[in-house]
């Protein structure tokens, strides 16, 4: 009877495993020899009912299900250990995780010990924030000793590191803290939690591992093992902890930004206001708009303006002065006369000082003269499209005013002049006179030179040129005030007069200023539908990564594999090591993706777009990396059956996720050491800096320290790409939640990556990056409202595990702690975020009374004005106008003594072959 049971059993199994031999000839017989691998049963140990199949210890090759299934998943998951779980389970993977750390770990030893020859030995290329100008900090002055430095650098206040280092900064090194930290914990859970896994008794169910890694995991237990509630204690007292610890962060952070918003920073006294109705589109309206709310507060508003002739322009005035600085060094320096050519004939044509210097005198005119044009018509036609009088008037006289708030007495860098017949005779004279005209009559002829001129001023515009944009900026003199801006509602309708935090001046995308509410939304909903799109093809290369990464697989689906590796061994070893380094490059190629996609958004600042990048990565990895990869296959192929049974979704994790922990593993072993190797070693930008070093102007130090055609020097270092680091912190932790109770030994890999990154990244902020850009700990916010969903995903696959152990009173236990990690991501959301979004009002005014007495705004003074109208003239910074002058006279009486030096040598050869012909006649 057992015999017939259990052939019709297997051969149920077979029917669900699609594409896989069939069984035969396998019977167990009471008192009779069991097949190979299969246990003797005693008839006194025949149980009442139908033997499960958790009796059997292992299985034929053929029953490995595909990785590229096509069936519908069995209801109730088996406990029957495939032969891909037999190779978990075997000694294999600890050969898999044994060569990853013979390799990657020796290469982790070799990176470091060099990079701390290196620092020492070239501070130019690893102290970079020590000698240049501009990026310079007496951190930096400080190199400490040979290995010390990695715990040195902790000692650093929090306070001086913001300062010193930016913001965003000091939350990167904070979260790497926190994960080292969390990791701790878990570090010291599983000391016992292994022991307890470890010393489990041997069942038919278990008594297959041989793999000493799997076998400190829940793997070793049988299913109904009362030892899972230590699972369940390990995993109240990590998540527990992982909760006490996020608040006491958010006391921390909310502490700090607070402590950032009251910096005098132009980005703290400003804000953006988009989608700005008709009736308050000039710098005179919105300026009264937001004083009449804030007296006595506002310096100035900025509408933006369309604006490309003058911007043309004003970025062909950057090529001339590079030029020109360039021809005024190589006179400086080698004391040559630099040769202006022909572009056709090549010919010099004279010296190019003066070229150059022509050239810009008659741009910085041009500019100059244009920007007058467009205020002119940016205030005419505002104030002709706005019926309320008293908008009409403002508009004429109020932003432009003697004396007001936009006149050039205050902003200075914002000095445009009102309409005046003065300045457009003066215009039309200078215009004259450039085309070689002459005004003889004063009187009656005035008139038609006025308008002449204006004219001629006119066509230096486009018809696009000065057409009032919907958004701008506006700036005060007061915490309280811009704060209060930020945290009212100012209009009666919905995408209307909208406020925002201002981004630094340096860091506004001026060409997404000004766009529709239309436009911004189409550009969210297309980045939403490509990210959606890519999100689910993203599937073939991760799906492929998947079967790398099982051998067996591969074998299962490509016999030519198998014939491969027993040929040549070495194979499978590489394969194995392939695989997670592969995941390190798509993460990368994904980065640049989905950057472009977030740029589609409409973002006003690179803070903006490292935000929107941020959460795009964070949640690919997560559903690439857990789904897809607990899938092994196309995901396609699953999708439908999902959404008709979505508790699929957990038992795919639940069965999947352990077994492909030393997997996970290599993946955040492999991804710390790559990156640190690149980070600390800074192979890309030595290399540049040697290209540079070849190539380009190199005359002054300037020119030696300014990137040429994308290729950057030593003292022009990149900026610190936030979003992509912290996405993979998200990876760290994802990895960290699921396997801490399940495969305890991840939390030693995990807490040692997040030491050893906090050590280098710290370093990194002190001696090579620019603070900017810094979006202010923006980053952080975001990263902490996506961490307790990492911990939820931990909590289900928990759960689902417990499951699938049979484990009822284990799986009822871990309930309440799910349903409180819920709870509490609820109350974070309700108030500590919105904390570390504004400034309180008190707080602004106690920074408001400490800087009472000074009274100096030019900081933020004219900072936020779009970039073509900020400056009417500009020169090199070897020489201003004069300086060019006498440059240009004293290369033209140079080139007049050369040019008699070569004429009276033509004389003189032409003597010479007189004579030469008087003695050849006389012989």
């Amino acid at each position: 009877i057992m015999s017939v049971l259990f052939d019709r059993m297997l051969q149920d199994l077979n029917d669900t495993l699609v594409g896989n031999e069939t069984l035969t000839n396998v019977t167990i017989g009471i008192n009779s020899t069991a097949p190979t691998g299969f246990p003797t049963i005693d008839p006194s140990d025949v149980p009442s009912s139908v033997p499960s199949l958790s009796l059997v210890p292992s299985v034929a090759p053929s029953l490995m299900p595909s990785l590229f299934p096509t069936g519908v998943p069995s209801e109730t998951p088996s406990v029957l250990p495939t032969t891909e779980e037999q190779g978990l389970v075997g000694g294999h993977q600890d050969d898999a995780l044994a060569n990853s750390l013979r390799i990657y770990g020796s290469l982790f030893v070799v990176i470091m010990i060099l990079f701390c020859c290196l620092r020492k030995k070239y501070p130019r290329a690893y102290c970079v924030r020590g000698w240049v100008d501009g990026l310079r900090t007496p951190l930096a002055d400080e190199q400490y000793g040979f290995f010390d430095w990695m715990w040195k650098l902790n000692s650093i206040e929090e306070q001086v590191l913001m300062d010193e280092c930016g913001m965003d900064a000091l939350c990167f090194v904070r979260v790497l803290d926190f994960g080292f930290k969390v990791a701790s914990v878990g570090v010291l859970n599983s000391i016992w939690l292994m022991l307890v896994y470890k010393t489990a008794d041997k069942t038919p169910e278990t008594e297959f591992i041989q793999s000493a890694v799997v076998s400190l995991s829940t793997a070793n237990l049988p299913p109904g093992s009362p030892r899972l509630l230590a699972t369940v204690i390990a995993a109240y007292l990590i998540f527990g902890y992982t909760m006490y610890a996020i608040l006491k962060e958010f006391e921390w952070f909310i502490a700090f930004r607070h402590k950032f918003l009251s910096k005098r920073l132009a980005r703290n006294y400003a804000v953006y206001v988009q989608n700005i109705p008709i009736e308050y589109q000039t710098n005179a309206a919105l300026t009264e708009f937001f004083s009449d709310a804030y007296p006595g507060t506002v310096i100035e508003a900025h509408l933006a303006m369309k604006a490309p002739t003058l911007k043309k322009k004003v970025a062909e005035r950057e090529g001339v002065i590079s030029n020109l600085e360039h021809a005024i060094n190589i006179r400086e320096v080698t004391g040559e006369i630099p040769q202006a050519k022909n572009l056709l004939t090549r010919q010099p044509e004279g010296s190019a000082i003066d070229a150059y210097g022509k050239e810009l005198v008659t741009l910085n005119k041009e500019i100059s003269e244009t920007i007058d044009t467009l205020i002119e018509e940016f205030n005419n036609v505002q104030a002709m499209d706005v019926d309320d009088g008293s908008i009409l008037g403002s508009s004429l006289g109020g932003s432009f005013r003697e004396g007001g708030p936009n006149s050039p007495q205050s902003t200075g860098a914002f000095a445009f002049a009102k309409k005046s017949v003065k300045g457009v005779t003066s215009i039309a004279t200078n215009a004259v006179k450039d085309v070689g005209g002459a005004v003889k009559d004063v009187g009656g002829a005035a008139i038609n030179v006025a308008g002449s001129g204006a004219n001629l001023a006119k066509s230096l515009i486009s018809a696009e040129d000065g057409e009032a944009l919907t958004a701008g900026f506006v700036t005060f003199n007061s915490l309280r005030a811009a704060h209060g801006a930020l945290q009212m509602i100012q209009y009666n309708q919905p995408h209307k007069m909208e406020v925002r935090e201002a981004p630094q001046p340096e860091d506004v995308i001026w060409p997404n200023i000004g766009k529709e509410a239309k436009q911004v939304q189409i550009g969210k909903l297309i980045s939403f539908a490509a990210t959606m799109a890519l999100c689910l093809f993203w599937t073939i290369p991760m799906s492929f990564i998947s079967t790398l990464s099982s051998i067996e697989g591969l074998k299962d689906q490509f016999e030519w594999v198998g014939t491969l590796i027993e040929n040549q061994p070495w194979v499978e070893g590489f394969l194995a090591q392939l695989a997670p380094l592969l995941v390190v490059v798509a993460k990368e190629v994904l980065k640049i993706i989905l950057e472009t996609f977030s740029k589609q958004e409409g973002p006003i600042s690179g803070a903006v777009v490292e935000a929107s990048l941020f959460s795009k990565l964070a949640w690919f990895l997560i559903i690439q990396t857990f789904f897809v990869q607990a899938i092994s296959g196309s995901i396609v192929s699953e999708i439908s059956n999902m959404f008709r049974r979505p508790e699929l979704i957990i038992d795919l994790l639940a069965t999947s996720l352990p077994r492909r922990g030393i997997y996970f593993i290599q993946v955040v072993l492999v991804d710390t050491v790559i990156s640190l190797a690149t980070e600390l070693l800074r192979v890309s930008a030595v290399a540049q800096a040697i290209i540079r070093s070849k190539v380009g102007p190199d005359l002054t130090e300037k020119e030696r320290n300014t990137s040429f055609l994308g290729v950057r020097p030593l003292a022009d270092p990149l900026k610190f790409y936030h979003a992509q680091n912290l996405s993979n912190c998200v990876l760290y932790f994802v990895v960290f939640f699921v396997y801490a109770t399940i495969a305890p030994i991840a939390s030693f890999f995990v807490g040692i990556c997040f030491f050893f990154k906090a050590a280098a990244y710290r370093h990194q902020f002190v001696y090579i990056y620019p603070t900017f850009p810094d979006s202010g700990g923006h980053l952080w916010a975001n990263f902490f409202k996506l961490l307790p969903w990492c911990m939820t995903i931990g909590q289900i696959v928990l759960q689902g595990m417990l499951g699938l152990k049979k484990q009822p009173i284990a799986n009822a236990l871990m309930l309440p702690l799910t349903i409180a990690t819920i709870l509490f991501q609820i109350f974070v959301k309700q108030q500590h975020f919105l904390m570390t979004q504004y400034l309180p009002t008190r707080e602004a005014i106690g920074a408001d009374h400490r800087y009472s007495n000074n009274e100096d705004f030019s900081f933020v003074e004219g900072k936020f004005v779009q970039p073509e109208l900020r400056e009417r003239e500009k020169f090199p910074d070897n020489g201003n106008e004069e300086d060019i002058r006498a440059f240009t006279a004293k290369d033209e009486e140079n080139m007049d003594d050369k040019k008699v030096e070569d004429e009276n040598a033509v004389e003189e050869n032409v003597e010479d072959e007189n004579l030469d012909d008087t003695l050849k006649k006389a012989n």
